[in-house]
Parts: C-alpha cells; sequence; structure tokens
C-alpha cells in the first residue's frame, strides 16, 4: 500500500512539473499501479486455488470420486474454508468437476487473465502455474 501511495505521489508530482505537456491518456490498467497490484493479488489468487486443490483431493480420497459441482465441494469446504468459499463464490474462478487427479489435468483457474497474459492454473497434483490463455486452453483440451 505505501508503495502506491509513493508512486502515486512521484507520478503526481510529475505531471504536476510538466502543465505543458499534453494530457496521458487513459488507463488501460497496464500502468505501475496495475502491476503493483497485480504482484500483491498473485500470492492470493495462488493461495485460492492452492486450497481450493486440497479440499477437491481430499474430497475425491473420501468420496471415491471427484466433486461434480460446486454445490458438493461448497458443502465439503464450508466449515473449514469459509474465507476461501466467500471467495469464490465472488465469480472469479473457474472449476472443472469430475475431473481425474493428475499433473496434466486442470482442476482450477482463475477467470480473467492479468495484465501480461497470464492466468494462475492449478493442476490435479497440486502444482500451480501461470499460463497464457491459448496455453490454457490446450491443457483444458487435453484431459
Amino acid at each position: 500500500m505505501l508503495v502506491m501511495l509513493l508512486v502515486g505521489n512521484i507520478l503526481l508530482g510529475c505531471a504536476a512539473r510538466e502543465a505543458t505537456s499534453p494530457a496521458p491518456a487513459a488507463s488501460d490498467g497496464s500502468d505501475i499501479g496495475g502491476h503493483i497490484k497485480r504482484g500483491m493479488e498473485k500470492p492470493k489468487v495462488q493461495n485460492v486455488l492452492d486450497q481450493l486443490a486440497k479440499f477437491y483431493q481430499l474430497y475425491n480420497t473420501e468420496n471415491g470420486r471427484s466433486p461434480a459441482s460446486w454445490k458438493d465441494l461448497k458443502a465439503y469446504m464450508q466449515k473449514e474454508a469459509p474465507t476461501i468459499v466467500r471467495t469464490i463464490d465472488e465469480g472469479g474462478y473457474e472449476i472443472i468437476w469430475n475431473a481425474r487427479l493428475g499433473s496434466d489435468v486442470v482442476l482450477a483457474y482463475e477467470k480473467k487473465p492479468d495484465l501480461r497474459e497470464s492466468q494462475v492454473v492449478v493442476f490435479g497434483d497440486g502444482h500451480i502455474e501461470s499460463m497464457t490463455p491459448a496455453k490454457l486452453q490446450a491443457a483444458l483440451e487435453h484431459k
């Protein structure tokens, strides 16, 4: 937060000194503030997907099958991880239902790519990767 304030103050100070320069174009989210924000969000996204994968795997172990819907998995994890459930309920993640557990099978991923066109993805063995949308699509089709 402090870094964002410092960067903002520096940028505002520069803009004040350059009063004769043209107004900047509307931000497309690729400015330094957007990169800082993503840098702060990415570990949170990775943690949500890590926790989700662990519950998915436990559900599979205890029930002999992967969950078939958010309703099934949500009921299973609600008591132990209400914060993760709320975060997933907000809609920023896509979960693959009835997935087999394996290192090449996508279990879940963040829906929107970041500023560098990268999405955080968790696989059936629990490992996490950042992938371009094209690479993610190929992994989803791999099943």
